[in-house]
């Protein structure tokens, strides 16, 4: 069977892994609210920014949540703000920089591309 500590270590991984998601969600709300991110965009970046802030966790708790405390106690020790960061991150990767205009992040990123092909590591076979 399976041992009461192990029992209450997946509670407290699935615990953590809601309140996680859920303060994600928070974050990312208002930018779908505001039409500035699609429901698409939503969800990935609600997914990427949960996976990641979970699997850091549980670097740190490997046991997940088991604290009695609840989703606010969960909030403090600036994890909010870390929470924060993380989704912010991902909103700028999905969705790209409002600021900067379209062509110009494709030109540098066709220059970057035309730069890599030409890099010297291309293992081409030289006959």
């Amino acid at each position: 069977g399976v041992s009461p500590r192990d029992e209450q270590h997946e509670e407290g991984v699935a615990r953590l892994k809601r309140y996680v998601v859920q303060c994600v969600k928070d974050v990312v709300q208002p930018f779908y609210d505001k039409s500035l991110i699609t429901k698409t965009q939503f969800k990935e970046i609600a997914k990427k920014s949960s996976e990641k802030i979970t699997t850091e966790e549980l670097k740190h708790n490997p046991t997940g949540w088991t604290t009695s405390g609840g989703l606010k106690e969960f909030l403090a020790h600036g994890r909010a703000k870390n929470i924060q960061k993380v989704v912010e991150g991902y909103l700028h990767i999905i969705k790209g920089s409002p600021k900067k205009g379209d062509s110009s992040r494709k030109k540098a990123h066709a220059a970057a591309a035309a730069s890599a092909s030409a890099s010297a590591s291309d293992p081409a076979p030289t006959a």
